[in-house]
């Protein structure tokens, strides 16, 4: 992508009001199911009064996929370039599920709601993972965050769904547990079988599985067992081949709550592995005994020098081994409040016998003080992991000769960058994506090509909390 990232223009930006709304835009009220299209178990949505978030002109090059919406990075596929289009899943500032097409072609993003009322949830917590089924048509798999027994579902009618009337009913499928974060993958070696990994028993790490296409689900699967209380909670990055592999990078649980190391493992043929191949339990043997040891190959084990771990992205090199991104976060670094914690990223990868680590950047402070661990963000180029992208407000991000003097950019603004490393993470350069920004810019996501247009996405915009936020999708399409 570095062929036009020198080609944007930084316009001067300027503040605009928001502005209020009896009904949804026409976009997206024309979007919201009928009760007609509803299936028995799910209440349709209906238009309900929305926020209007007009805001400022994008710099030249980036494009909206939609105007209103944010996502956590728990969910995948949130993007997903699918028959020569890309789909990109998010929750809209009503809390709404939606989703964007956008087509290459005519340089056209539409975005429209297909989550139900039932489904509705001020929460980016809740975005749609996509799964490009082996039938050519896709599969929205979303719920919301912990508050019911159920996740939800969608297959799309037509290989393109343009539009709410392309897809099939929602359907609502239940499950033994409050669940939340859906990561759903199709392995052609197993069938076409679906594996969807979400947060499950006794919030950890769970997995439910479909023989067909996702129209039924088998009794979900324990995968780790990480605690006896809801507190611990291993947060779990994941990613895929689609052919017999599928990749976990995880933690012990929240950053706030365990001085955090991260660890990876994969699944394939029937039974889960480490990093180096050692087989660790089959699936019918699940879950893996956290605390007695039954864990991953280590990726990361906490340190004070850059405190606790948390993971932001796996993906696979081009000699098929697995890469991770991920952040630390030490409290109380240039003085007393949550505003004085810094987050520091690093690039990991494996040597073919054990992991190594590199710290590569500067993430500067969290977004907001409930959630001191919150990042701006990272990913990896899933075509090209010598890339990687990272959202920062450190003044200067690439000063690594001091972990304790970390001042903030301008008006602690967040800017996205590009980093790529020509020596397997050791070092990196760095090109700015956004510069001078009169908006923040978060939680970047490469979706992988899959031989149609590459493409970096981010919503931008004012970050409040996870259930407040003024933000909208966009993107840098190649």
């Amino acid at each position: 992508m570095l062929t036009y990232l020198s080609r944007i223009a930084i316009a001067a930006l300027a503040a605009v009001s928001l502005a209020q709304a009896q009904e949804p835009p026409a976009d997206l009220a024309s979007s919201v199911p009928s009760a007609s299209a509803a299936p028995t178990n799910a209440p349709a949505a209906v238009p309900v009064p929305q926020v209007l978030l007009r805001k400022p002109e994008l710099p030249a090059g980036i494009v909206e996929l939609a105007p209103d919406g944010a996502w956590t990075w728990f969910n995948d596929e949130r993007a997903i370039w699918h028959q020569g289009m890309l789909y990109a899943g998010y929750v809209s500032a009503g809390g709404y599920t939606g989703v964007s097409r956008y087509d290459p072609a005519t340089g056209e993003a539409k975005a429209y709601v297909i989550g139900s009322l039932r489904a509705k949830e001020v929460d980016d917590h809740n975005n749609t993972a996509f799964v490009s089924r082996d039938d050519g048509r896709l599969l929205a798999i979303y719920s919301k965050h912990g508050t019911a027994q159920e996740f939800y579902t969608r297959v799309s009618l037509v290989a393109n769904p343009a539009g709410p009337d392309d897809w099939a009913p929602e359907q609502v499928v239940p499950v033994p547990f409050h669940t939340t974060y859906a990561n759903a993958y199709q392995l052609a070696a197993e069938r076409g079988k679906i594996f969807l990994f979400h947060r499950g028993y006794n919030w950890n790490p769970t997995l439910s599985l479909s023989e067909n296409g996702g129209a039924t689900w088998l009794r979900p699967v324990h995968f780790i067992a990480a605690g006896k209380n809801n507190r611990v909670r291993p947060y779990v990055r994941l990613a895929s081949n689609n052919i017999d592999r599928i990749d976990l990078a995880y933690t012990d649980g929240h950053p706030r709550d365990l001085e955090n190391s991260i660890y990876h493992l994969y699944y394939k043929a029937g039974a889960v592995f480490r990093t180096n191949g050692e087989q660790l339990k089959t699936l019918d043997r699940l879950p893996l005994q956290h605390l007695e040891g039954e864990t991953g190959s280590m990726v990361y084990k906490y340190a004070p020098k850059f405190g606790r771990g948390w993971i932001w992205d796996v993906d696979y090199d081009a000699q098929k081994n697995p890469v991770c991104a991920f952040q630390t976060r030490r409290s109380d670094v240039t003085g007393s409040g949550w505003n004085h914690g810094r987050i520091y990223y690093h690039y990991a990868v494996w040597t073919g016998s054990e992991w190594r680590s590199t710290f590569i950047a500067h993430g500067g402070r969290a977004l907001y003080a409930r959630e001191n661990d919150y990042g701006g963000g990272m990913a990896i180029d899933p075509d090209d992991t010598r890339v990687v992208y990272i959202s920062t407000n450190a003044a200067s991000p690439f000063d690594l000769t001091n972990l304790d003097r970390v001042p903030f950019a301008k008006n602690e603004r967040y800017e996205i960058w590009r980093g790529f490393t020509a020596d397997h993470g050791l070092t990196f350069t760095w090109t700015p994506v956004t510069v001078d920004s009169a908006e923040d810019n978060l939680r970047p996501i490469v979706p992988g090509s899959h031989g149609d247009r590459s493409g970096l996405l981010w919503f931008r915009g004012k970050y409040t909390t996870y259930t407040n936020y003024n933000t909208r999708i966009v993107a840098l399409i190649k």
